[in-house]
């Protein structure tokens, strides 16, 4: 029985490096017309304590659902080694893909393009904690399904922000526009990431989730939350009975 939700040491150093590159990603450019440093530096900050609630958020989520399964979950900083299909192929150290990527496009963007995508998701169990149930290891579904509802609950998070803002004085677009991004990316079926955690997982939860984060993000600013995710639910119903009936029946 996996007791508590916690973070190892090696994994809040992960997520601290995560922490700094999305922060980086999405403050690069501050939208001033003269670049003041003060500003810049305030800009940054006051992102990185934007990004380091919605990942923690996003991590709990994963460790929550894993919990459940009697699995654990570790936030790892993207990164290859073995290059083309053959498996001989192999750099001789892991090359930080989650660092280079974000970065590299923001740079060469001037900030206007993000690339928020800088972790890897490892889901692990062992057969002492799953005594009683069918299969000794976490599956593949079930480990969709954790990875999935990580990128869920930052999307529904946006709509929790969304609805305070329409009842009070306090906006906070900026925080669901990285929330969403974040979201977003975190479904791109890389090797070992979220997204091809989910894809490989269980096809059918991929085109569910994928669709109902994508509606849920392009019209949260544009109608009410309520309609938004309503219609955003129907779609991703529609959208993935659609593909069940045509590609997994």
């Amino acid at each position: 029985m996996i007791k508590k939700l916690e973070f190892g040491e090696r994994e809040k150093k992960h997520i601290l490096f995560s922490i700094l590159i999305i922060s980086f990603v999405f403050a690069y450019n501050d939208k001033s017309k003269t670049f003041q440093l003060g500003y810049w530096l305030f800009n940054l900050i006051k992102t990185a304590i934007i990004v380091t609630i919605i990942l923690l958020i996003y991590e709990y989520s994963h460790k929550y659902l894993a919990k459940k399964y009697n699995a654990t979950t570790e936030h790892k900083i993207l990164s290859i080694k073995q290059y083309g299909i053959k498996v001989t192929r192999r750099l001789k150290k892991a090359m930080p893909l989650g660092i280079i990527l974000p970065i590299l496009i923001t740079l060469l963007s001037a900030g206007k393009l993000f690339f928020p995508l800088t972790n890897q998701l490892e889901i692990n169990s062992k057969r002492k904690h799953r005594i009683g149930r069918k299969f000794q290891y976490v599956t593949n579904y079930e480990s969709a399904k954790i990875a999935a509802f990580g990128s869920t609950t930052i999307i529904f998070f946006s709509y929790i922000l969304k609805t305070i803002s329409l009842i009070t004085p306090f906006t906070f677009s900026y925080t669901i526009l990285i929330s969403n991004t974040i979201a977003i990316f975190s479904l791109i079926p890389l090797p070992k990431t979220n997204g091809s955690i989910i894809f490989f997982g269980s096809k059918t939860l991929y085109v569910l989730t994928l669709t109902f984060i994508i509606i849920s993000a392009l019209l949260m600013n544009q109608v009410m939350p309520i309609i938004t995710l309503f219609f955003a639910a129907i779609c991703a119903f529609v959208t993935t009975f659609l593909y069940f009936s045509k590609f997994e029946v």
